[in-house]
C-alpha cells in the first residue's frame, strides 16, 4: 500500500513539472515567431547581399573590358604621338635647312631686263628671293617684264600666249633622220620666252622630220629661226645652238614629195613668218637643206 502511494506521487509530480504555466507557453511561442522573423530578415538580406554580389560582379567585368579597350587605344595612341614627334623632328630639320638657304635679296639688288634697271620690288614687297645660290622672281612679275601674258585658271596657271589650234609639238613625229628633235623647250625668241616649239639639230644636209597629220588639218602657221638664243631648260648645256655665218632652208613637203613651202633663215636675222596649206596632207615631211645648223620652228599650230 506504501508502494502504490508513493508511485503516486511521484507521477503526480511529474505532471506538475512537464505542464507549463499559460503565461510560460505564450512566452515561448512569442520567442518562436520572433526567431522565425529574424530568420526571414536573415534570408533576405542574404538574398540581396548575393543579388548585390552578382551585380557586382557584373559591373566589374564591363568596368574590366573598358580597362582593356582604354589599353589598347592608349598603345595605338601612344605609337602614332611617338610617329609624329619623330616626323615633327624631322620637318624642323627641313624649315632649318630651307631657312638657311632662303633668304631675300637685299633692296640693294637689282634687276635688270632688257637692260633697263628695275627695283627688285613687286606690289611693295620684296620680289627677287634667292634659295641657295638660285634666284627666283613671281610668275606675276616675269610675266610683266617679259611683256607675257599670265592667265591663272582653276586648275593651271597659263604662262604666254594661248595656241588656238593644235600645236604641231604634240603631233606624233612618225620618222626622223635629225641628230636630236626637242620639242617645247623653253628658249628665248627676240628676248621673250617661247614654250611652244620644235627645235631640229642636224648635223648633215637635208636632215628630216614627219609629222603625221592624217589629213585633219588645213593650215600650218609660225614662224622660223635658228637657235641662237639661250635654252631655259634645266640642263641648258645638252641643246647644241647656231653658230655665226649659218644659214639653212626649211622646205616643207607631203607624203608625196610636193613642196608646200620653202623658206630661208639666217643665224641673226628676224624670225620667218610662214603659212601652208596642208589640207588633206597625211604626212608633213619637214627638211632643213644646211649643214651642221640647229633651227627653231617657233609655235608652229595647226587648224582645221
Amino acid at each position: 500500500m506504501k508502494k502504490i502511494i508513493v508511485a503516486g506521487l511521484v507521477s503526480t509530480f511529474a505532471l506538475s513539472v512537464i505542464q507549463l504555466s499559460p503565461v510560460e507557453a505564450s512566452s515561448s511561442s512569442k520567442e518562436i515567431a520572433k526567431l522565425k522573423k529574424e530568420k526571414a530578415t536573415l534570408q533576405k538580406q542574404l538574398t540581396d547581399a548575393k543579388k548585390k554580389t552578382k551585380k557586382s560582379e557584373s559591373a566589374y567585368k564591363t568596368l574590366q573590358g573598358k580597362h582593356t579597350n582604354l589599353t589598347k587605344s592608349y598603345k595605338s595612341l601612344d605609337a602614332k604621338y611617338k610617329k609624329l614627334q619623330l616626323e615633327n623632328a624631322a620637318n624642323q630639320k627641313k624649315v632649318k635647312e630651307l631657312s638657311v638657304g632662303y633668304r631675300l635679296l637685299t633692296s640693294s639688288k637689282s634687276l635688270i631686263a632688257d637692260g633697263v634697271k628695275l627695283n627688285g620690288k613687286y606690289n611693295d614687297m620684296e620680289s627677287l628671293l634667292m634659295l641657295g645660290k638660285t634666284a627666283y622672281v613671281p610668275l606675276r612679275l616675269l610675266a610683266d617684264i617679259t611683256g607675257t601674258p599670265l592667265k591663272e585658271t582653276t586648275t593651271s596657271f597659263e604662262f604666254g600666249t594661248p595656241v588656238f589650234g593644235t600645236p604641231l609639238s604634240t603631233v606624233h613625229m612618225s620618222a626622223s633622220s635629225f641628230n636630236h628633235v626637242y620639242r617645247n623647250e623653253p628658249i628665248m625668241v627676240m628676248g621673250k620666252l617661247n614654250n611652244q616649239n620644235i627645235v631640229l639639230e642636224g648635223y648633215f644636209k637635208n636632215e628630216f622630220a614627219t609629222f603625221s597629220l592624217d589629213g585633219n588639218y588645213k593650215k600650218l602657221s609660225g614662224q622660223l629661226s635658228l637657235l641662237t638664243e639661250e635654252a631655259l631648260s634645266d640642263n641648258p648645256n645638252y641643246i647644241d645652238y647656231a653658230n655665226p655665218d649659218d644659214k639653212t632652208t626649211i622646205v616643207f613637203s607631203d607624203n608625196n614629195g610636193k613642196e608646200l613651202g620653202r623658206y630661208t633663215i639666217i643665224f641673226g636675222a628676224d624670225p620667218v613668218d610662214f603659212e601652208i596649206n596642208v589640207t588633206n596632207v597625211k604626212g608633213l615631211r619637214v627638211t632643213a637643206e644646211g649643214l651642221d645648223t640647229v633651227s627653231t620652228v617657233i609655235s608652229p599650230v595647226l587648224t582645221k
